[in-house]
């Protein structure tokens, strides 16, 4: 999704930089995350072999020391729902804020158009 509304945006020329930022500053594994930092020549490709390569390691050692396989389960966020139902006190007050959908702040360099691209709004 990200990748087809990036297509139509203007941006095609830095997609794959962007895509591979979001990449690295999403992971959440910290040993996975710093190998991806640590290499010189990182590509969204290379990134992706290195996250799946990761993630299926995890899952068969896990499931060769009988281990449920659960890919990385501080990843998965669980909520309990009250038997009752949602009511408007169970949501709170007032529509979600804007900065619950907005994506974890990145410290990675910022990569983008060049100054004095035109066309380009954010």
């Amino acid at each position: 999704a990200l990748r087809t509304a990036a297509l139509h945006s203007g941006f095609r020329a830095y997609l794959e930089d962007m895509l591979l930022d979001q990449l690295v500053c999403g992971v959440r594994d910290l040993k996975l995350q710093r190998r991806l930092l640590a290499k010189g020549d990182l590509t969204l490709k290379i990134a992706i072999e290195e996250s799946q390569a990761a993630e299926l390691s995890m899952l068969s050692a896990a499931e060769i020391q009988g281990k449920p396989v659960i890919p990385n389960s501080s990843a998965i966020h669980y909520e309990e729902s009250s038997p009752e139902g949602n009511s408007d006190e169970d949501r709170g007050a007032g529509p979600p804020s804007a900065s619950e959908y907005l994506p974890p702040a990145c410290s990675l360099p910022q990569r983008g158009p060049p100054q004095g691209a035109v066309g380009v709004s954010v």
